[in-house]
């Protein structure tokens, strides 16, 4: 492979991969809202587009994807690796579809608040070794625990979400607002390292990546009281969770800004 096809491949198979952990609760609290009959047709469309894109991708990462400029895994250890995540996944997709089927059995909604967090974890395994050995020399180790966590912040917004609409529905009892206040707070304890750098992680390598990083925590700041609240059992109207999901949505451009800056400075250091 020359060596501009092979730099494109490595910096959109590590994108690809790191995205894959955001999907897993994004495709969630859509079905959760789905379920809860809020703005019925906009979230089963996402759930929908959120599990094709997670389950495409997967299969990509392993048999290449044209269309996602993925060629096939060739490293033995890589490919075992997906396999195994494509097991892992077999424990949580089918219940979002069902889900979104309409069957709300206890089992079903079981599996998805016990699985969500093993499923990511498996994804973010994979995409650490993804980028460790397709980026090799080029990825400094501090940049790529940078662009780790950054994939975990982006997917505590995600999760957030999620917490949120179980709370509203009654999934998880009172567990579940306590879940919620520590994804807050951990959301809140990654961002401040992600934005200063630590002696484990790398500080922004260019000004897009704190911009991005600055701009999400405007929006961010204007949720979080609504979920404070839900937490705390107050019920909100529809009114505030539409807006709460519609600044989610910028929240989430902003981090995928930021997750791609992180991945631009490694594309141009390689060409």
């Amino acid at each position: 492979m020359p060596l501009s096809a092979a730099t494109d491949d490595a910096t959109a198979r590590i994108k690809i991969a790191f995205q894959q952990g955001v999907l897993v609760h994004s495709m969630s609290h859509a079905a959760c809202f789905t379920m809860a009959g809020i703005d019925l047709s906009r979230n089963k469309t996402r759930a929908i587009e959120d599990f094709d894109t997670f389950t495409t991708a997967l299969k990509g990462l392993r048999e290449g994807h044209e269309w996602l400029r993925l060629a096939p895994e060739t490293d033995p250890r890589l490919i075992a690796h997906v396999e195994d995540m494509q097991d892992t996944w077999r424990l949580y997709g089918p219940a979002v579809q069902q889900v979104l089927h309409k069957d709300y059995h206890s089992v079903v909604l079981q599996q998805i608040i016990d699985n969500g967090d093993m499923v990511f974890d498996a994804s973010i395994s994979l995409a650490h070794d993804i980028a460790r050995q397709h980026a090799g020399e080029q990825l400094d180790p501090k940049l790529l625990a940078a662009i780790t966590l950054a994939a975990r912040h982006r997917m505590l917004s995600q999760r957030a979400i999620k917490e949120f609409c179980f709370v509203l529905v009654g999934l998880g009892g009172e567990q579940m607002p306590k879940r919620l206040n520590a994804t807050l707070q951990e959301y809140d304890m990654l961002l401040q390292r992600l934005r200063s750098g630590d002696t484990e992680i790398a500080a922004p390598p260019n000004s897009r990546v704190e911009r991005s990083f600055r701009t999400a925590d405007l929006f961010w700041k204007k949720i979080t009281p609504l979920f404070e609240r839900a937490a705390a059992g107050e019920v909100p109207t529809e009114m505030e969770i539409a807006k709460a999901l519609k600044m989610n949505a910028s929240v989430m451009k902003q981090l995928i800004a930021a997750s791609d800056a992180y991945l631009l400075g490694l594309q141009t250091a390689s060409r």
